[in-house]
């Protein structure tokens, strides 16, 4: 008798969850917010103690005045900036002007940067890309600084992150709504700063690289340049007030360790060589990261170090470069290193990607011994973020202090002047751009007269107002007057305070980057 046996099929087993492709990996939204909060306290903590500096002055005067004279004014200069004004316009009149209020945009652009930046790398490659990548960012000099500044370059930051993160979404749908985010994002960068075309372009040149939609990539910002031509042929007209920008003095140095390390435009300064050795173990962790990255086959999961997060960082960091040096040798110089922050995120990208292949090469271990090691893991990543945390605090003063222009003491010098003046006292600057100080610290200078000013700054369409020369029949008899400049001028107009027979009463000379002097001219 003959048996036959039924042979059932093997029971399956349990799926396995599909493998996201580079571009689709998973977010951990959680991870986002914690950079960015970090980031926040980081970038905002005690960022109120320092002065307004000149640029942000600039910002307080265009932010300040009704928006039709802001748009007289951007008329014929500043139109580069004209956009951030109008944003603070509105943020001034909700939250009023102190160093404090107007320094928290900065601050939450930064902090959004660094969140942005933690989804960028991991939608490229894992988790710990992510959050390495932006607390890097968080810690990065330029990006500090630019946190505390009154100025859109972090702003800019942010946007250029979120630029990557739309056009990682279209290259993976294709569908038009997501391209013509695309062109929005792009479009809002340029105004928002006109050298943020070279971001768009730069994205443009990782799709070709990569074969990532080249076609649609080029189309759509193809249109967002077309939109941002006009902006971008009326920003060139207006280059006349940005002559005073000098050549590249020192070449890559410049571009590569102050841009990002040294938050300054000197080559050597307080911290040059500790500046330059960051750099260099940067530059390390970025080759880690792309070595790992070409070694990579296509079949491969996403890793810490993946081919198209090496391309979109190394297009996104180093292209815009090629950029600036092109306009140095075909045109003129107008580069100075706050206007490419946008390309923080990227290098912080690729030196995050080094980071995290470093940390994935790890020993085989039992699974129990990997569970209790992933506790640690956690308490050890805690430990660390609040040590990240501490340190940015502690070493973003240094920053501020040692940032070139921005270290003049502008508020001390303005409450000197109110302390020791007397009724009827006046005030001569010795140039209209000297008036900076008077727009960041109006209060402090309400009972002195400006002698130099024939209409003030909204009624003249200028960001300082008219200027006049004073004369010695203004001076004489006249009491008490201020004299201010800046040490840049080494030829000081005094020539009506001797024709006046003013007398020197006192030269105030412990204010860095500031010149004050103060005259009796009763007789």
């Amino acid at each position: 008798m003959v048996t036959t046996q039924t042979q059932f099929p093997p029971a399956p087993g349990p799926a396995r969850p599909a493998t996201p492709a580079p571009g689709n990996g998973r977010v951990y939204p959680g991870d986002a917010w914690l950079v960015a909060a970090a980031a926040f306290l980081v970038v905002f903590a005690g960022s109120w103690v320092r002065s307004m500096w000149y640029d942000e002055a600039a910002t307080v005067t265009g932010a300040t005045r009704p928006l039709a004279e802001l748009w007289r004014l951007a008329s014929h200069v500043d139109l580069v900036h004209a956009a951030y004004y109008g944003l603070m316009h509105f943020w001034t009149g909700w939250f009023g002007v102190s160093e404090a209020s107007l320094r928290v945009p900065s601050a939450l652009a930064a902090a959004a940067a660094c969140g942005l930046t933690v989804v960028l790398g991991q939608r490229m490659g894992t988790r710990a890309t992510g959050v390495l990548a932006g607390t890097v960012l968080a810690v990065m000099p330029r990006m500090m600084w630019a946190g505390t500044e009154i100025r859109q370059y972090a702003l800019t930051a942010a946007l250029s992150a979120l630029l990557a993160l739309v056009l990682l979404r279209a290259w993976r749908t294709g569908r038009f709504r997501d391209w013509a985010a695309y062109v929005a994002v792009a479009v809002a960068g340029v105004v928002m700063f006109m050298f943020f075309a070279f971001g768009v372009a730069a994205l443009a040149g990782a799709a070709l690289l990569l074969r990532r939609r080249p076609v649609a990539t080029l189309a759509a910002s193809a249109a967002a340049g077309a939109i941002c031509l006009p902006f971008i042929y009326r920003c060139i007209q207006q280059q006349g007030q940005v002559s005073w920008i000098r050549p590249l003095e020192n070449g890559l140095f410049e571009l590569g360790v102050n841009q990002f390390y040294s938050g300054t435009t000197r080559a050597t300064g307080w911290i040059g060589p500790w500046m330059a050795a960051l750099a260099l173990l940067s530059l390390l962790l970025v080759v880690v990261g792309l070595v790992a990255a070409a070694r990579t086959r296509s079949a491969q999961p996403p890793g810490p170090a993946t081919r198209l997060l090496a391309g979109v960082g190394l297009c996104g960091l180093v292209l815009p470069f090629l950029g600036v040096l092109a306009l140095q040798v075909f045109g003129e110089p107008a580069y100075r290193n706050r206007y490419l922050t946008y390309t923080a995120p990227f290098l912080a990208l690729l030196v995050g990607s080094g980071l995290a292949v470093l940390l994935a090469r790890r020993p085989r271990v039992p699974a129990d011994r990997m569970a209790r090691a992933a506790g640690a893991a956690r308490v050890a990543g805690a430990a660390a973020l609040c040590a990240v945390i501490g340190l940015g605090m502690l070493f973003q003063p240094w920053v501020r202090l040692h940032n070139g222009g921005a270290s003049v003491p502008t508020r001390e010098v303005a409450q000197t002047v109110a302390a020791f003046s007397g009724p009827g006292a006046a005030i001569v600057p010795n140039r209209a751009h000297d008036r900076y100080r008077f727009v960041a610290y109006p209060a402090l200078y309400a009972a002195v007269e400006d002698l130099t000013q024939s209409r003030d700054r909204v009624a003249a369409g200028t960001l300082w107002g008219s200027y006049r020369k004073v004369t010695a029949e203004q001076l004489a008899g006249r009491g008490q007057v201020w004299w201010i400049s800046d040490t840049r001028r080494k030829t000081p107009e005094l020539e009506a305070f001797e024709d006046a027979g003013c007398t020197l009463v006192r030269s105030w000379t412990e204010f860095a980057g500031t010149q004050l002097r103060e005259y009796d001219c009763a007789g």
